[in-house]
């Protein structure tokens, strides 16, 4: 094989691994994270880029799925764009939400931050990773978290908030038990009855 022939197959093994559209439809989760931080919060134009962006959430982890295109960098990449997108919310919509949600919710809420660290470090250190799991509960939390600026202004806010908080720690607490089973207990409890 020539160079210019081996060169060739080296940029297409790049570009399906990298530059793949589940990839960069995620990458635009990322370009929309950082163009909502310079728009002016529940305008229409901040509303239409949110939405776009929660919409490449649900896409880009289907598509790699059914593309078979599903890799360690996509899980990662990810990750950093779920957390960009996070990231804006609590800059940008959090203010209109502590306007309009009362006190002890906002406990709860540091609550879930502080259950979160943990829930990274502690798949860091027995995992080797910081990813989250994906399981459903994760998944509806996630939804309508995403939902939750959609209804900023309405009567039934609070409830809405609530809710999700309730599904929030329940999601928490089932993937502390099964991080903690599969991860770490599992092994020791299986050698130790043999």
């Amino acid at each position: 094989m020539t160079n210019h022939g081996a060169r060739r197959v080296i940029i297409s093994v790049m570009k399906k691994k990298y530059l793949n559209l589940p990839n960069c439809i995620t990458a635009l989760r990322l370009v929309a994270s950082i163009a909502l931080i310079f728009i002016e919060p529940m305008s229409t134009a901040f509303i239409v880029i949110y939405t776009i962006g929660g919409l490449t959430d649900a896409i880009d982890g289907f598509l790699a799925r059914k593309m078979g295109l599903v890799s360690d960098f996509g899980s990662k990449l990810d990750s950093v764009a779920d957390l960009s997108f996070y990231a804006v919310m609590l800059i940008k919509i959090f203010p209109f939400l502590f306007k309009q949600l009362p006190v002890i919710i906002w406990y709860f809420v540091a609550g879930i931050i502080v259950f979160r660290i943990i829930m990274y470090v502690m798949n860091a250190i027995l995992g080797g990773e910081m990813l989250t799991s994906h399981h459903y509960l994760n998944k509806a939390s996630g939804a309508m978290l995403f939902c939750l600026p959609y209804f900023v202004g309405w009567q039934f806010l609070e409830y809405y908030s609530w809710a999700i908080i309730g599904i929030v720690y329940v999601a928490g607490i089932y993937e502390f038990t099964y991080s903690l089973y599969y991860r770490y207990l599992k092994d020791k409890i299986w050698t130790k009855k043999k």
